[in-house]
């Protein structure tokens, strides 16, 4: 059955229309027709094993072992999120970045968010725990050692040995963050109690 349009639901009739013509999607909106795996280009580092994808004219690299498909797929739905449509984008038109911002980014996972940024900031800071994503990061980042620190630990409320919060991470240093990335998969309010200081 068809209803008429209500005030301030356009966002839900656009989801319906999308639903209508296509299957189930995450991100069910026509801008994810723009992104098809098959045309990614994936090549081999020339001095290793790891392979890698342009992402903005710069080299982002993959897991060892990561087959060129399943680096097809993940690459193109990692640039799907990143749309400028896409509710799940870490980036806006109204947020701009600067020369003498400190970057944080929390849940770096393949680092696309840091490398988008990396030449526009003046110190980035990638937190991320998962040790598959050390190395590619370590490959991703090499051309901007001095100004990138990669840290593999979780961000959160407490200190442990495997996690640190945002506050004693910054107490070691002589600047504070002015940019948060954070997707840290539900830990998102764990690591913003860890982060009082910072914040006052």
């Amino acid at each position: 059955k068809e209803f008429p349009p209500l005030p301030g639901n356009h966002q839900i009739f656009e989801v319906i229309s999308f639903l209508k013509k296509n299957p189930l999607h995450m991100f069910p909106y026509d801008f994810i027709h723009k992104y098809d795996s098959k045309r990614v280009e994936v090549y081999e580092d020339e001095d290793s094993a790891y392979k890698y994808v342009l992402y903005k004219d710069k080299r982002l690299y993959y897991p060892l072992g990561w087959s060129p498909e399943n680096i097809k797929y993940s690459h193109s739905f990692s640039c799907l999120e990143q749309d400028n449509d896409s509710p799940h984008s870490y980036e806006s038109s109204s947020f701009n970045y600067y020369g003498d911002d400190i970057a944080v980014d929390a849940g770096a996972a393949e680092g696309n968010f840091s490398l988008s940024i990396v030449e526009k900031v003046k110190k980035l800071y990638i937190f991320e725990c998962e040790e598959g994503w050390l190395a590619p990061l370590r490959k991703t980042f090499q051309a901007w050692s001095e100004k990138v620190e990669i840290i593999p630990m979780k961000l959160s409320e407490k200190v442990t040995p495997e996690s640190t919060t945002l506050d004693q991470f910054f107490a070691q240093k002589n600047e504070l963050p002015t940019i948060l990335k954070i997707d840290v998969d539900g830990g998102e309010k764990d690591l913003l109690q860890g982060a009082s200081r910072i914040f006052k």
